[in-house]
């Protein structure tokens, strides 16, 4: 594992290199989930009585965690020296806003049919990858409320990009964002919502990606506590829970009809019970 990860890291800190780097970490991530149990694995699972789910981990973690191949990578994500997580935003900076003649290395298998020769392809592919890596390693999305990581995710969001590129975006947000209130925070902070309001109204924004903006905003109402703040937090405070009440009334600055976004929300509670403690 530490030598396919120090392949991949290495891979992707060259430009002309990005694209195979790619490749094998998609290879691998694909070992790591597809990967079926051992008799033994399966035996011990079998056995253990079953455990309430950590609320701090995500459903793909608690169904790998006797996986071995898992076990390890998720050992060697928690350091800095192989935490793909932070080397795939720094690739997403480099190939989203490069222009299609720039090349960034020959696909090695292509799995996705990107070319090599599209910063669209290509920046959906790191995407795509970072999706997986922050559902799977639950740590890597608090990189998400690093000021300079949400501002790339925000540029990522200007109606001059593809709308493939929006697409990925909002669901990279969505799955970086999962019970991590600092990064809602820092989305709110940094004008996030007016941005993708901003997207959703204009009259070129194709319409699966408004319905992928749709989405998210269900995603974004959902209250994270049910009591209210105390007097005492401060409103740029990263750590600071909200309930749907101020949720509604923030999105509401830049968006029409919020309570009938709400209502719906509450009625088919497509995120099941309303009530969370974040």
């Amino acid at each position: 594992m530490e030598s396919s990860l120090k392949s991949i890291v290495s891979l992707l800190d060259s430009p002309s290199t990005i694209a195979m780097g790619l490749d094998q970490l998609d290879y691998l991530l694909a070992q790591i989930c597809l990967k079926p149990p051992s008799r033994q694995q399966q035996q011990q699972q079998q056995s253990q009585q079953p455990q309430p789910q950590s609320k701090h981990r995500p459903h793909a973690a608690q169904t790998l965690a006797n996986n071995e191949l898992y076990i390890e990578f998720i050992r060697l994500q928690d350091g800095f020296q192989y935490n793909v997580a932070t080397k795939l935003i720094t690739c997403l900076a480099t190939v989203a806003f490069a222009d299609d003649h720039e090349r960034f290395g020959t696909s090695a298998t292509n799995s996705h049919n990107y070319s090599s020769s599209s910063s669209a392809d290509l920046t959906v592919y790191v995407l795509e990858l970072l999706q997986g890596l922050f559902l799977l390693h639950y740590q890597s999305r608090n990189l998400l409320s690093a000021e300079s990581t949400m501002a790339l995710f925000l540029d990522l969001l200007t109606p001059e990009l593809d709308g493939n590129v929006h697409i990925a975006v909002v669901n990279t947000l969505v799955s970086g964002m999962v019970r991590e209130v600092r990064s809602i925070r820092r989305f709110e902070l940094m004008g996030g919502l007016e941005v993708i309001s901003r997207l959703f109204k204009m009259k070129e924004t194709p319409k699966d990606v408004k319905l992928r903006i749709l989405e998210f905003w269900f995603f974004y109402l959902v209250p994270e506590t049910q009591k209210k703040p105390l007097p005492s937090h401060q409103p740029n405070d990263l750590n600071l829970r909200r309930t749907a009440e101020e949720k509604r009334n923030i999105l509401g600055k830049y968006l029409g009809n919020v309570n009938g976004l709400v209502q719906e929300l509450n009625v088919s509670k497509p995120f099941g019970d309303m009530k969370h403690e974040w």
